[in-house]
């Protein structure tokens, strides 16, 4: 079976370029990473950021009704309603941190339930 020399080509090529993304550590690792600098960068990169998501939500919320209380408006409710809708979404980014302060005086459970019917 003779192969034609484009599609050799191109196959070399492929290779090359799927041998060239294989990420090879220049100097073998010092041991496992420390507990600590895991929790560092998970709190840095991960926590704080989607925690500040939704603090900016529910503020944004918070004056979006706010507004909607004194201006009844068809936008000002559609405004409402996307914040709403911003909030939840940063809340699904944080519903799976269930340890610290959310766990204080059923801050999770308030947000699942929210808005309570009184």
């Amino acid at each position: 079976m003779v192969i034609p020399m484009t599609l050799l080509r191109c196959c070399i090529l492929l290779v090359v370029i799927g041998l060239s993304a294989i990420h090879v550590p220049a100097q073998p690792s010092a041991g496992p990473p420390s507990h600590a600098g895991v929790n560092r960068d998970l709190v840095g990169s991960h926590v704080l950021p989607r925690y500040h998501r939704l603090k900016e939500a529910a503020r944004d919320l918070a004056r979006r009704s706010e507004v909607l209380c004194t201006e009844d408006t068809a936008d000002g409710l559609d405004l409402t309603r996307r914040s709403y809708h911003e909030l939840m979404g940063a809340w699904m980014g944080v519903q799976h941190l269930l340890f610290g302060p959310v766990e204080t005086a059923s801050r999770a459970e308030r947000l699942y339930f929210w808005p309570e019917a009184h």
